[in-house]
């Protein structure tokens, strides 16, 4: 069985070093990454990458994504 992956992170923030050569990297072009790597044997349970919560009140996010959080068994926070 594998893991349940929760990623959290700051959407749109792209002060990170730059990706394989991709101009304007943000740290959702990290999550990417990490969703292929995560591959088929676990379930990723973070957002989508159409999915920017970022325009919402915090208590609206939380209410988006708690269920997603407690149901992870690893929880990857990247800082940038």
């Amino acid at each position: 069985m594998g893991h349940k992956v929760f990623v959290s992170y700051k959407y749109a923030d792209n002060k990170v070093a730059m990706l394989k050569h991709k101009y304007n990297t943000t740290v959702r072009d990290y999550v990417d990454v990490l969703e292929v790597l995560i591959g088929s044997n676990n379930i990723y349970k973070g957002e989508q990458n159409d999915e920017d919560l970022s325009h919402l009140k915090e208590d609206t996010i939380w209410d988006k994504l708690k269920d997603r959080i407690y149901g992870s068994s690893v929880t990857v926070v990247l800082i940038s």
